[in-house]
């Protein structure tokens, strides 16, 4: 037997144990323990909701308390991400979904005489305080008292309390109200330092992306853009926070710039109305209504589920809700798990969609920076071609600029919050270069190529004259078809988009005036936007469904902490786990590389790729 192969099939034999082991511990320890949870989760639930939920009584009054701590999410929490917070002594944060469903019950509900909220540590974009302010309006228009309570302020918690009757603050708290800001870094000089250059091809003159590694401070139309953000974004919430407390906007303007504040100057400026420890001040709003208990947003939505039971209807149609998070990529090793938007993955998600009969209408959250312009293409035809047979909402995050602008410019309608920052429509190529790098450290590169283009990849060499050119013309080629996708999605014309473009990032509220959105608002609108569109009823509630995904394997679901959440949805809704096929191929990467190395004794080629996007 030659000796090379002996190696190679003993190398095999060696990491196929090792990872066959590694498989079987894992189900042992991991797997196996939070199943045996989950079981005496279902197994205990009977008993521990009638032991531990204050039921409310048919005749009870009583003030509805919203403990809003935590990260802020739109979507429920599922019984997997319950069960790991639980473990691991955490929250599962605030879901706009489950607090709009209190807010509307809480409305109805002659029961509920007043709400009390009382705010700690809440995190999130701005434009999810605008979900959440928009879900608690309601109430304000109901007549019914609406208390807040704070432990000190941000901008972001000031502008959600605002909202309320009368904000109650701790007498210690601190105020720091320093409205809207963007801080930008600039690497030029540290990068000149250590001797790394780059070489940049850009479509738009506001894509400011590359900046950081090509510049020592921000370009004036940089400073242009951002100035414009910030005003926006700063008047857009001096004028709620103005609207609420019953101040003049320039004096909330004038907050801002103070920006610090003790409780008392704060009470004496008239941000806050009274200083009171947060017993008291829940117990003089429960005496003033006359209510006879304090109830919490959990318990009172496990008491009053029968109260939608009469306005739902789950045989005219459904709604299918499909999430796009992060950096737009086509790498193979990318996955929604850790953090990417790849087409393969979602191009699954959108033949679900189109091919289910019962989904009517499709919404689909994107909150993206951006990235590849190839993977952005691809999923913009994917969602034109839904388009054509459902209607396709979009509704923005905190951010869907650039490729994530892209594809959302295929939707039939476009839902941003105000505070979405959005638009971005530019191309930029950008060539890393450590000649210098390599002089300072006595390194020495040698490219092996009969590519005329080699330069544009050697790490040591300056892209020449003609490549560049070249470089821009490819640019020039993709930002000419965003222009025309963005035209024929967003149904402009061409001229128009492009006096939109060169780069420009807007607020939700400047896009809509542009006509780069059509609605502001947040998932509930896109829904309510979604039932129109598909000519279902606007008042009757519908089931939103999400794609499952495909069979799944144990080793598929140890790979990531997400995915054993999704094993973990998949047991529950009856999707099949298969414990034998479809094991990964792919080892994890260090093994990868050691296993490449010592069994096939190849030499890794070092090939720093032009990084080039719509970012």
């Amino acid at each position: 037997m030659n000796k090379d192969n002996f190696l190679k099939k003993t190398f095999k034999f060696i990491f196929g144990c090792l990872k066959g082991y590694l498989i079987s511990i894992g189900l042992f320890v991991t797997l196996l323990p939070l199943m045996m949870l989950i079981i005496v989760n279902w197994k205990g639930e009977p008993k521990s909701l009638s032991d531990n939920i204050s039921r409310l009584g048919e005749q009870e009054k009583v003030v509805l308390k919203l403990n809003l701590s935590g990260s802020i999410g739109e979507t429920s929490p599922d019984q997997s991400e319950i069960l790991l917070s639980q473990l691991l002594g955490g929250s599962t944060g605030v879901r706009v979904s489950e607090l709009r469903t209190a807010v509307r019950r809480a409305v109805s509900d002659d029961r509920v005489l007043a709400v009390f909220v009382s705010l700690d540590q809440l995190s999130g974009p701005l434009a999810s305080f605008d979900s959440i302010r928009r879900a608690l309006e309601p109430l304000k228009t109901s007549g019914k008292p609406l208390h807040f309570f704070i432990n000190g302020a941000s901008t972001e918690t000031l502008f959600l309390a605002s909202l309320a009757d009368a904000i109650v603050s701790s007498p210690v708290a601190s105020f720091e109200i320093l409205g809207p800001s963007f801080q930008l870094l600039h690497m030029k000089e540290g990068l000149d330092k250590i001797g790394i250059d780059f070489q940049v091809v850009k479509a738009g003159v506001f894509k400011s992306a590359v900046e950081p590694f090509t510049e020592k401070s921000p370009s004036q139309a940089t400073l242009e853009m951002y100035s414009s953000l910030e005003k926006n974004i700063r008047n857009h919430l001096a004028e709620a926070i103005a609207e609420g407390r019953k101040k003049p906007v320039a004096e909330v303007q004038g907050w801002f710039q103070q920006s610090l504040y003790t409780a008392e100057e704060a009470k004496s400026v008239g941000m806050i109305d009274h200083l009171f420890a947060m017993v008291q001040a829940e117990e003089s709003l429960k005496e003033s209504v006359n209510a006879e208990n304090v109830i919490n947003m959990s318990d009172y939505l496990l008491s009053t589920t029968e109260l939608d039971l009469s306005k739902e209807d789950h045989e005219n149609g459904q709604i299918a809700l499909i999430e796009a998070e992060g950096e737009i990529t086509m790498a193979s090793k990318a996955n929604r798990s850790s953090g990417f938007i790849v087409p393969k993955d979602f191009i699954k998600e959108i033949h679900w969609a189109k091919e289910n009969p019962e989904v009517k209408a499709v919404v689909i959250r994107i909150t993206s920076p951006g990235g590849s312009a190839v993977a952005s293409d691809i999923i913009w035809h994917e969602v034109q071609a839904l388009r054509e047979l459902k209607p396709v909402v979009i509704s923005m995050g905190s951010m869907a600029a650039s490729g994530g602008y892209y594809i959302a410019s295929a939707g039939s309608h476009l839902v941003a919050e105000p505070t979405t920052l959005t638009g971005s429509i530019g191309v930029f190529a950008l060539i890393p270069n450590g000649k210098k790098l390599a002089e300072k450290l006595g390194l020495s590169f040698h490219m092996v190529s009969e590519s005329h283009r080699s330069r544009l990849i050697d790490f040591g060499q300056t892209a020449s004259s003609e490549d560049m050119a070249i470089l821009n013309r490819q640019v020039r080629f993709i930002y000419d078809k965003f222009l025309s996708r963005v035209a024929e999605g967003r149904k402009m014309e061409l001229n128009q988009v492009t006096s939109l473009a060169e780069g420009r990032v807007f607020t939700g509220i400047e896009a809509k005036d542009k006509g780069l959105v059509d609605e502001l608002g947040g998932l509930q609108e896109a829904f309510d936007q979604a039932k129109i569109a598909a000519q279902l009823d606007p008042a009757k509630l519908y089931p939103i469904v999400r794609y499952r995904g495909d069979i799944l394997n144990f080793a598929e679901c140890l790979s990531s902490a997400f995915s054993l959440m999704e094993c973990i949805n998949r047991l529950e809704g009856g999707t099949t786990i298969n414990p034998l096929t479809r094991f990964s191929s792919e080892w994890p990467f260090p093994l990868t590389r050691m296993a490449d190395f010592l069994i096939d004794n190849r030499l890794l080629a070092y090939w720093p790729h032009p990084v080039m996007g719509v970012w």
